[in-house]
C-alpha cells in the first residue's frame, strides 16, 4: 500500500472515530453520565496534584499524557481491525451467495 494511500486511510480512520464519538456524546445519556463523572473527579485530582511538588505533578501529568495517548492508540487500532473484520465479512458474504 502507497505511503499517500495509508495516508489517507489514517485521515479516514481519525475523521470517523471522531464522528461517533460526537454521535456518542450527543445521544448516549450513560456515556454522558460518565463524563461528567469524570470531570468531577478531574477536577478533584487537580486540587491535589496542586499539592505536590513540582516533580510529583510532572510525574503524574507525564502519566496522565502517556496513558491518554496509549489509549487513543488503542481505540484507533480497534477501530481500523473493526474495518478490516468488517471488510472480510462482505468478502465472505458475497463468496457465499
Amino acid at each position: 500500500m502507497g505511503c499517500r494511500v495509508k495516508e489517507k486511510a489514517g485521515r479516514f480512520v481519525e475523521d470517523m472515530i471522531d464522528i461517533h464519538l460526537q454521535e456518542i456524546k450527543e445521544t448516549d445519556e450513560a456515556y454522558r453520565v460518565v463524563l461528567h463523572d469524570l470531570e468531577e473527579i478531574v477536577n478533584g485530582v487537580k486540587a491535589v496534584m496542586e499539592q505536590l511538588d513540582k516533580t510529583q505533578r510532572e510525574l503524574l501529568a507525564d502519566y496522565d499524557e502517556r496513558k491518554h495517548i496509549v489509549e487513543q492508540e488503542k481505540g484507533r487500532c480497534l477501530y481500523l481491525a473493526g474495518i478490516k473484520d468488517g471488510v472480510r465479512l462482505a468478502k465472505y458474504l458475497q463468496i457465499n451467495d
